[in-house]
């Protein structure tokens, strides 16, 4: 399944049309400069908070146990 197809399908990827004789899946190029604006972030924290990544914050005592 490609990404386009989990995003569709979990609801969460930009706008589409299905048409054509195969109902092949479009996006029309508006949808996709909106869809993708709207995932800009600047740093993984912002992610995290817009609940696109699990990220699991390491405590500062699991810090201690880390192989350097």
């Amino acid at each position: 399944m490609t990404m386009f197809a989990r995003l569709r399908a979990a609801g969460t990827g930009p706008r589409y049309v299905r048409g054509g004789k195969n109902k092949a899946v479009r996006y029309p190029p508006e949808e996709l400069e909106a869809w993708t604006t709207s995932q800009l972030v600047s740093s993984t924290s912002e992610e995290v908070a817009a609940g696109r990544r699990s990220h699991k914050v390491k405590t500062e005592a699991q810090h201690e146990g880390d192989v350097v």
